[in-house]
């Protein structure tokens, strides 16, 4: 069983005072089409043990992944290092990448300290099947960010996704969006097509 203890949806206010993320990011340069990742990459590193096992759910980018959590392996449907895709190409290790389907990954139960997923739930088919993944593997924690609404996750399917945690989705002006203008203080450049995107996290433990 595992309980929700943390939950918290990306605000304006983390970018614009947050310690975490301003020295996270003084070190740690993005693309100028990361604006999501900008709150996601601190805030997750941050619920992470670097020095246990880890396993990413959806192919975290290698350069920032390995950077911060060394150790890490990947799960992804693809093999990553033959995608097209500049910062994938080439970039994943010998024995990082475990190609598999993330509704059944071939991995024995609790064998990972911590399982991580950074916006990539809401892009697998049948999430609900991907999280009991996620949770069976990992044996103390699991840490989740997802984009909802807009080309995210629908509000509704997210709700029930973590319904079993009474889960809601907050309206409130003071999310962070593509177009928040802080964003700008982090060289992201503002993506209209996302605009109606709100960003969340969530710690689950093992109780």
């Amino acid at each position: 069983m595992y309980r929700l203890t943390e939950l918290r949806w990306a605000a304006k206010k983390d970018l614009m005072d947050g310690s975490l993320w301003r020295n996270w990011y003084r070190d740690n340069k993005l693309p100028r089409w990361f604006w999501q990742r900008a709150w996601e990459y601190p805030w997750v590193f941050s619920k992470v043990d670097p020095t246990k096992s880890v396993l990413d759910i959806g192919g975290t980018y290698p350069f920032v992944l390995f950077k911060h959590l060394p150790n890490a392996k990947s799960v992804d449907s693809r093999d990553l290092n033959t995608v097209g895709h500049y910062l994938h190409d080439g970039l994943w290790p010998k024995g990082t990448l475990i190609i598999s389907d993330a509704r059944e990954i071939p991995l024995p139960d609790q064998s990972y300290e911590t399982v991580i997923s950074i916006s990539a739930l809401e892009e697998m088919p049948n999430p609900e099947r991907v999280l009991a993944e996620m949770m069976r593997i990992a044996n103390k924690r699991v840490v989740i960010t997802c984009d909802v609404g807009g080309y995210g996750i629908p509000v509704s399917d997210f709700e029930s996704l973590f319904s079993k945690w009474n889960v809601k989705y907050e309206k409130s002006n003071r999310h962070l969006s593509s177009l928040s203008l802080v964003l700008l203080q982090y060289r992201q450049r503002p993506i209209w097509k996302n605009r109606k995107i709100r960003v969340v996290g969530l710690v689950f433990d093992r109780e």
